[in-house]
């Protein structure tokens, strides 16, 4: 789903490079296993789809991206985005299925 880029973004970690010195030998090691950092293609199209995602999200009403954003993102469950926006309960899950739909359109999934 279009929001998984979004949660990804906040995780994404960087790998550490190899010491220069390998005084036990174990560099051919490491260089046989291969690097799990997406290629430079992947990341363009990762940059792609982010800008995409985010670009849907700001065409969505105010209500709705919030309470996806709160969701997806901060990973509130639906009774607590209820007690912080204070709106009932049925209205948080509308909000989200909607928000969901209107951006499963915008990007064409």
């Amino acid at each position: 789903m279009a929001l998984d880029v979004l949660r990804r973004r906040r995780r994404t970690r960087r790998a550490e490079a190899p010491p220069a010195e390998d005084p036990e030998g174990q560099g051919a090691l490491l260089e046989s296993v291969e690097d799990p950092a997406p290629g430079p293609e992947e990341r363009a199209a990762q940059t792609e789809r982010a800008r995409r995602i985010d670009l849907a999200l700001q065409r969505l009403p105010e209500p709705q991206r919030r309470a996806l954003l709160a969701f997806h993102v901060e990973g509130l469950n639906y009774q607590q985005i209820s007690r912080r926006l204070d709106i009932p309960l049925g209205t948080v899950a509308t909000w989200i299925a909607r928000g969901r739909r209107c951006l499963a359109e915008a990007l064409g999934e």
